[in-house]
């Protein structure tokens, strides 16, 4: 098993959670305990539902999932619509 962390906005260098960060870049990262709320990055495209389990997607993002994943890193705790086009594409989550 491996412990969740997640990279967090670095304002002190102009970062904002659209910022893209490439191979070598220096980040800030963090360990949510579990039962932690935050906000995080959802992926795109994706109605959300409250008690949707997410997963990590490759692309920086948490998406939604309906299989049995080795290890799901959140749960939605408020539903919210990425299906048309959003500026910040936070979602509320409970960190498992």
């Amino acid at each position: 098993d491996y412990e969740t962390r997640v990279v967090i906005e670095d304002m002190l260098v102009g970062g904002t959670v659209d910022t893209v960060f490439g191979v070598g870049d220096a980040l800030q990262t963090y360990t949510p305990n579990p039962g932690e709320i935050g906000l995080a990055r959802l992926t795109y495209g994706v109605s959300y539902d409250e008690g949707d389990r997410l997963i990590f997607s490759n692309d920086g993002t948490l998406k939604k999932t309906t299989g049995t994943p080795y290890k799901v890193v959140a749960t939605i705790r408020e539903a919210v619509d990425h299906t048309a086009e959003v500026a910040a594409k936070l979602g509320k989550v409970t960190f498992a």
